[in-house]
């Protein structure tokens, strides 16, 4: 795949955007007090040592998620539609996850399906969700 000068460029800005966009939100969050921070974590229903890993990570860190979903053939629009709750969670899940890297190189290898269920937290709901949400 080749990309133009002007292609190029235009996604080094976008990942800059994106890194900016980030850097204020974590310095938006790093700004609350304590009892703040506690309230909107008890909000999400996370622990604060949880929210805090996730307001660092940032918003791509959920991105295997919905592939592991379209490569298992179940769509994932259709789980937050009809499992918003169990969607959320496994986001959360996703999100916090120790095997991100080994889950986005089976992805990008294709083998995603053989091998989630050695490392994936979230296989079990994926197995109980994937007869009730198989894309047609």
């Amino acid at each position: 795949m080749t990309f133009s000068l002007e292609t190029a460029i235009r996604l080094t800005v976008d990942k800059f955007a994106g890194w900016r966009r980030h850097r204020r939100e974590v310095q938006d969050i790093a700004g609350l007090d304590s009892a703040e921070f506690c309230a909107i974590a008890h909000d999400l229903r996370l622990s604060p040592a949880e929210l805090g890993i996730l307001a660092r990570s940032g918003r791509g860190r959920t991105a295997n998620l919905g592939r592991l979903l379209n490569a298992l053939g179940i769509g994932g629009g259709a789980t937050s539609r009809f499992e918003p709750a169990a969607m959320r969670d496994m986001e959360r899940v996703c999100a916090l996850c120790p095997a991100t890297a080994r889950c986005r190189r089976d992805l990008r290898a294709g083998i995603s399906e053989r091998t989630f269920r050695a490392y994936c937290p979230n296989s079990t709901t994926i197995d109980a969700l994937e007869p009730a949400s198989k894309v047609a």
